[in-house]
């Protein structure tokens, strides 16, 4: 993952393969929340044991499916949640770097 000149990145939450809401953060946010998810199995400020059941990185996109069955608007906001955490905050209009694509494992 390159890191952009600018010293941030837009970061997109997809679901369903649309673009839901784009976040901006500093340079390195993708890689933080990539690796809580994919290497730790877990979201930033959540402590719920197996909240990811799923993560994987291909490219500029995490793929992420969480336990339980949980709305389009429940993703969103735990999603949301977990950027805020890693200061990463809405920007709506952005063009994104990064992908994250959710969905919850029903």
């Amino acid at each position: 993952m390159a890191a952009s000149a600018s010293g941030v990145e837009m970061i997109a939450i997809s679901m369903d393969g649309k673009v839901h809401r784009v976040y901006q953060g500093l340079s390195g946010t993708f890689a933080g929340l990539s690796y809580c998810c994919v290497d730790k199995r877990m979201l930033p400020g959540f402590f719920e044991k197996d909240l990811v059941a799923e993560a994987a990185l291909k490219d500029r996109k995490l793929s992420l499916s969480l336990s339980g069955h949980l709305s389009r608007s429940e993703l969103l906001e735990i999603l949301e949640t977990a950027l805020l955490n890693m200061v990463a905050f809405p920007l709506p209009g952005s063009k994104a770097d990064f992908f994250i694509e959710a969905k919850s494992n029903k």
